[in-house]
């Protein structure tokens, strides 16, 4: 299950999740004793407001920056759901003042068809100290305590076996500057290896999330994304908050904006790739186009 929750439109509501405590204390590691319960109440961000797990609307601009469309936040499809007036559950209302989950020795077992219970889940989610499977308790030493779905678990599991076997035969497929230029988007450096530490390298990627080295490798701008990776990572481009820049001139405001610039420029391409090669005479030719 993800761990971010944009609108209601992402979460499979037929789910049932369990909440549980993993240690009464997270220091010493004692497990929950019977009959016993705490609360889960909200952590508080970087501004000293309570994380509700509620996301507003959001505005999605095209490539050009200009606005697109709007995707609707959980904070208000959740008002409606409860039928709360809106603003109830603003970071900034009251209602967050006291709101804490109750769990005792027992998971508490929450339908995500049943209003409540996906509020609970939706604010259970956001919180710092709550894993998001079985598999992520220790992924963290400031959880304390996790939500999982038996059924969730197992079909994620099958997926995961399934992109594995998938990746590796895609793997398989790959001529070595591939190879490379997936390695340059995952951020290494490996202008002088050898054909097998690449293959190993590769694979220690592909192994850890087999999911997003096939989402990389089947990335239609691959070529264009790894070349941006290696711009930056020799200084040929440069970032400043958050846009990214060729000398004075800016690229692209994100990431994806300068990738569309680099795939419509051909000059820019031609530059940059001089640039990474340290030859003179290409620079010079590129620069002259």
């Amino acid at each position: 299950m993800s761990k971010k929750i944009i609108s209601l439109k992402d979460i499979d509501r037929s789910l049932t999740v369990h909440l549980k405590q993993i240690h009464s204390d997270p220091l010493i590691n004692m497990i929950k004793y019977a009959d016993c319960n705490t609360g889960l109440g909200s952590s508080i961000d970087k501004n000293g407001f309570p994380v509700t797990g509620l996301t507003e609307d959001k505005e999605v601009r095209n490539t050009s920056g200009k606005s697109n469309t709007i995707i609707p936040g959980t904070r208000k499809e959740m008002e409606k759901l409860l039928d709360l007036p809106e603003g109830t559950l603003k970071q900034t209302s009251d209602y967050w003042s006291n709101y804490k989950i109750k769990v005792d020795s027992d998971p508490i077992k929450l339908e995500l068809n049943q209003p409540h219970d996906l509020l609970k889940y939706l604010f259970a989610l956001g919180q710092s100290n709550v894993a998001n499977s079985l598999s992520e308790i220790d992924s963290s030493s400031q959880n304390e305590f996790v939500l999982y779905s038996e059924e969730q678990e197992a079909k994620d599991r099958v997926l995961g076996r399934k992109a594995l076997k998938e990746a590796y035969i895609l793997s398989e497929q790959l001529d070595l500057e591939t190879k490379i230029k997936i390695l340059s988007v995952y951020g290494e450096v490996v202008d002088s290896t050898s054909p097998n530490t690449i293959i190993d390298r590769l694979e220690a990627r592909l192994e850890d999330d087999p999911e997003k080295f096939l989402q990389i490798a089947k990335d239609n701008k691959l070529v264009i994304r790894a070349l941006l990776s290696q711009s930056l990572d020799k200084a040929v481009l440069t970032t400043k908050n958050g846009a990214i820049y060729h000398g004075d001139v800016v690229v692209g405001h994100t990431e994806d904006l300068a990738i569309q610039a680099i795939s419509e420029d051909e000059t820019l391409r031609a530059i940059l790739k001089a640039k990474l090669s340290g030859d003179m005479k290409l620079i010079a030719d590129a620069i002259g186009k």
